[in-house]
């Protein structure tokens, strides 16, 4: 049964992602749906307290580039913290452990070019921009790479654990196809080692499988 909470955490949330993701149609968004491969060096993702969804989709990518660094920063956050109990819960779901995650603020983080970075909301572009001023990097809203395309993944801080769990699954899906869509990219390079090629996709579609045969 269709459930808001549940889909979208509050009723905000969904009219949030109604509209951001409506603007993403109207073409507002288009260019941060779009990552130049060659160009990436590392990968940073971005939440508002890195606490919930950035520590999860750093640990799901680094599952999914083996090579390529992986990091994630809070916008607005407390250097050191715990991830949130709740967002541990649901990451375990999904055979991932944030036990080990501590939280780093994004004016305690080095950024450098090449840094391919992934906001969850529209309105992260505007201080991600601010703070990459004079660095070489692209911004991107990591939901663009979810099926159905979603400009907003919405905060589940403070929701139920069925709103984290839909919220989880759609990062998950996101960075899974960001994998399939980075191919043959590894650290900025394309591969000549086909084996090295063969192995990632494998790698790919076994932690798909995983966390398929966990969540029946």
């Amino acid at each position: 049964m269709f459930s808001i909470k549940s889909r979208f955490g509050t009723y905000r949330g969904l009219v949030r992602t109604a509209l951001d993701t409506s603007l993403w149609f109207g073409g507002k968004y288009r260019p941060f749906g779009l990552v130049k491969w060659e160009r990436v060096r590392r990968i940073v993702f971005v939440c508002q307290g890195n606490i919930c969804r950035s520590p999860f989709a750093e640990a799901v990518a680094r599952n999914v580039f083996q090579s390529l660094p992986i990091s994630s920063v809070g916008l607005s956050t407390v250097s050191g913290a715990p991830a949130f109990a709740m967002a541990q819960e649901a990451a375990r779901r999904f055979g991932i452990d944030l036990s080990q995650h501590r939280t780093t603020d994004i004016q305690d983080f080095q950024l450098r070019d090449g840094d391919l970075i992934f906001a969850m909301e529209a309105r992260h572009i505007a201080p991600l921009s601010r703070s990459c001023a004079g660095y070489e990097v692209q911004i991107a809203l990591l939901g663009l790479w979810c099926r159905p395309r979603l400009a907003l993944l919405y905060d589940p801080h403070g929701s139920s654990i069925e709103y984290f769990a839909t919220c989880f699954n759609r990062i998950h899906r996101a960075v899974i196809r960001l994998g399939e869509e980075a191919g043959d990219i590894d650290v900025g390079r394309r591969l000549d080692d086909h084996d090295s090629y063969i192995n990632r996709i494998s790698a790919v579609r076994r932690h798909r499988q995983f966390v398929r045969l966990r969540s029946r």
